[in-house]
């Protein structure tokens, strides 16, 4: 929890009633884990985190900032990858039957949406590319921006790709699209230099409209 760990900051293990709970400890915070069981058979994990916030004015400020805003997103996504891990080596264990026709269903749904979504951001690219920083060009940037808060929202993770699992399809986050393994793994990193040429190139254009032009006087 620390690049120093010292009585200060090292997390103490204080109580634990294997495999249900845990308690760690430190002098200024806790935080407890629980497995709580499910009428249909399944776990929740339960994690809560309490600090008490100390020093100067300044750090206890910071320090505010830091993990009541930041240290949400940061527990959610660490909950979320917990969870994705148990339930592959469910699957693993206990692979579920193959609905070969439901399965081809959801990839070629997931095929066409990521095939729609990448004509947008080719459309972008070319549009900013030749300086025409349209109503077209604004259509196809709210489609690929409600793309990334799907995928933001789903713990950067496609809904699909769930729904594919649930058919029988191998875990992974390219299981749900008709892609080479390698190409679909590697999207985001492929489509972020993208995203930020793109609102650069547009920035540009829409800087170039409104500057006014120069005429001759007759």
């Amino acid at each position: 929890m620390a690049p120093h760990p010292s009585a200060s900051t090292a997390f103490e293990v204080v109580a634990l009633e294997e495999p249900r709970e845990m308690l760690w400890r430190t002098p200024t915070s806790t935080w407890a884990w629980r497995l709580r069981p499910l009428p249909d058979g399944g776990t929740r994990l339960v994690t809560r985190l309490r600090t008490a916030y100390e020093g100067p004015l300044s750090d206890r400020l910071l320090a505010v900032v830091l993990m009541e805003l930041g240290d949400f997103p940061m527990m959610r996504r660490m909950l979320r990858g917990i969870r994705e891990r148990a339930q592959a080596e469910h699957r693993r264990l206990h692979p579920p039957p193959v609905d070969a026709h439901r399965l081809a269903l959801i990839r070629g749904v997931r095929t066409a949406a990521w095939a729609s979504i990448e004509a947008c951001v080719g459309y972008l690219l070319w549009s900013g590319l030749t300086g025409r920083s349209d109503r077209r060009a604004a259509v196809a940037a709210t489609v690929v921006a409600g793309e990334c808060l799907v995928f933001a929202a789903d713990g950067f993770r496609c809904p699909f790709t769930g729904l594919a699992e649930a058919a029988g399809a191998t875990s992974g986050s390219v299981t749900d699209i008709y892609l080479p393994r390698w190409f679909a793994a590697n999207l985001p990193a492929i489509h972020l230099p993208l995203l930020v040429a793109i609102a650069v190139l547009h920035r540009r254009a829409r800087v170039r409209r409104r500057r006014p032009v120069a005429r001759r006087a007759p």
